[in-house]
C-alpha cells in the first residue's frame, strides 16, 4: 500500500461516524512511542525509531529504525504528526543503515521493560522512558546520545493506518508480519593468502566467517545450510551491509544468512586487510577429499601411536612381571643358602663343643687319679689294720683260755 492510498483510506475513514467516535484510554490497546536521537561531533549523525507494543502481553510487535541526514528527518519532531510520513518516505538504504540498531534493541529490550513502558506512559513520565532507552542506545553507539521521544495510546484501527505492514492474526489482534530475528556471534576470519581485501567488499557479496561455540551449538540445527567446514564452525554469509568509518578507521558490516538470521561485525582495521571469502564448488570438494585424505592420515598416526604407547606399556609391565619373578626367585635361592649355611654352622659349633666337653671330662680324671690312689691305699691299710688287730686279739684270747 503506498501513501496516496493510505492517505485516502484515512480520509474515508475519517468521514466515518464509527471511526470519530473518541475512543477511551481502555480501548486504546496499544502505545506507540516516536524517537528521535543524535549523535556525533560536527558531522551530526541522525535517527529515527519508532515502536510499537501491545498494552495487554507487553509484546512489541513493530520496530522500525532508520538513519538519514535528510532535512526533514533532521527538523522533524518526534511529536509531529508528520513523523509517520516522514518515516514513510525513507528510503530502503537509509533504514538499511539502521537495521543493526534495530536488531540490537530488539534483542536488549524486554518484556519487564515494555510493561514498565506501558506503566510510565499512564504516569505521563516520558522522561523516565527517554532515560531507559537513551542508555541502551549510548551503549550500542559508545558515545553520548542526544534523544527526544513522544508517546501515545492507539487503537488497532489508527495503528493499521499507520503501519500497513502489521496483519491482524486470528484473535483479531495486530501481528508483527517480520520473523523472530536471530543474531548470530561470529568472528572475521583473517585469509592474507587467498582473501579479499575488507575494502573491496561490497554489498550481496559472500563472506566466510566463524561462530563461536555457544551460538553455533544453539543455532547449529538452523544454520545447517550455511555452514562449510563443522568441526572449524566456518560458516558463510552474504553482506548485507558495510560502512568505512574513517574518522576512527572501523568498518561496520551486517551479514545476512537469511531472512531472520543475521551477524554483526565491527572492525578496526586499514584497506589491506584480507577477509575469507567461501571456496567454490571445486575448491569444496578439493577440501572434501583432502579432509578425508588428512583424517586418514592423521587416523593412521593415532593407531601409531597408541599402538606404541601399548607396546611400551606392555614391555614397561612384562619387565616389572619378569623382575619380580626373578627378585622371588633370587630370595628363595638366597633363603636355602642360608638355612643351609646357617645348619653347617651349627653342626659345626655342636661337634666343637661336644669336644670341648670330652677333653674337659678327661682332663678332670687326671687331676683327681693321685687323690684316687691315696684313698685307696688308706682304705686298704685300715682293713689290713683291722684283720691285723682281730688276729691279735684272737691270739689274746687264745693264750688267755687256752683249750
Amino acid at each position: 500500500m503506498d501513501q496516496e492510498e493510505l492517505e485516502m483510506n484515512v480520509q474515508n475513514n475519517l468521514d466515518d461516524d464509527n471511526f470519530n467516535q473518541v475512543p477511551t484510554l481502555e480501548e486504546k490497546k496499544y502505545i506507540v512511542i516516536h524517537g528521535k536521537l543524535t549523535y556525533g561531533g560536527r558531522n551530526k549523525t541522525y535517527g529515527l525509531f519508532r515502536a510499537t507494543i501491545n498494552r495487554d502481553n507487553g509484546e512489541l510487535i513493530n520496530l522500525d529504525v532508520a538513519f538519514s541526514n535528510k532535512d526533514e528527518v533532521v527538523y522533524v519532531e518526534p511529536s509531529s504528526k508528520a513523523f509517520d510520513r516522514i518515516f514513510s518516505k525513507i528510503s530502503d538504504k537509509e533504514k538499511l543503515a539502521g537495521r543493526r540498531l534495530r536488531i540490537y534493541l530488539l534483542n536488549n529490550i524486554t518484556k519487564n521493560e515494555t510493561f514498565l513502558f506501558v506503566d510510565l506512559l499512564v504516569q505521563g513520565d516520558l522522561e523516565q522512558i527517554k532515560n531507559i532507552l537513551r542508555l541502551k542506545l549510548e551503549d550500542f553507539i559508545r558515545e553520548a546520545v542526544d534523544l527526544s521521544i513522544h508517546g501515545e495510546f492507539q487503537t488497532k484501527e489508527e495503528i493499521k493506518y499507520s503501519h500497513p505492514n502489521l496483519i491482524i492474526n486470528e484473535d483479531d489482534e495486530l501481528d508483527n508480519i517480520e520473523e523472530e530475528i536471530i543474531e548470530l556471534d561470529v568472528t572475521p576470519i583473517i585469509a592474507p593468502i587467498d582473501g579479499k581485501k575488507i575494502s573491496q567488499f561490497e554489498k550481496n557479496d559472500e563472506i566466510l566467517v566463524k561462530a563461536r561455540e555457544d551460538s553455533y551449538n544453539e543455532y547449529r540445527d538452523i544454520i545447517f545450510n550455511f555452514i562449510v567446514d563443522a568441526n572449524k564452525r566456518h560458516i558463510k554469509g552474504v553482506i548485507d551491509y558495510i560502512l568505512f568509518n574513517d574518522s576512527i578507521k572501523t568498518y561496520d558490516i551486517i551479514i545476512k544468512f537469511s531472512s531472520n538470521i543475521y551477524s554483526q561485525l565491527l572492525i578496526e582495521a586499514e584497506d589491506e586487510l584480507k577477509l575469507a571469502i567461501p571456496p567454490k564448488e571445486e575448491e569444496i570438494e578439493n577440501i572434501e577429499k583432502d579432509y578425508e585424505l588428512i583424517k586418514k592420515r592423521i587416523r593412521e598416526e593415532v593407531e601409531n601411536e597408541l599402538r606404541n604407547e601399548i607396546e611400551q606399556r606392555l614391555r614397561v609391565e612384562l619387565k616389572a612381571e619378569i623382575r619380580e619373578e626373578l627378585e622371588e626367585e633370587l630370595i628363595e635361592r638366597l633363603e636355602q643358602e642360608l638355612r643351609i649355611e646357617l645348619e653347617r654352622e651349627i653342626r659345626e659349633r655342636i661337634a666343637k663343643e661336644e669336644e670341648v666337653e670330652r677333653f674337659k671330662e678327661g682332663d678332670l680324671l687326671f687331676k683327681n687319679k693321685p687323690i684316687v690312689v691315696t684313698n685307696k691305699l688308706i682304705i686298704n691299710l685300715f682293713i689290713w689294720l683291722n684283720i691285723f688287730l682281730l688276729i691279735v686279739l684272737g691270739l689274746f684270747y687264745y693264750f688267755k683260755k687256752p683249750l
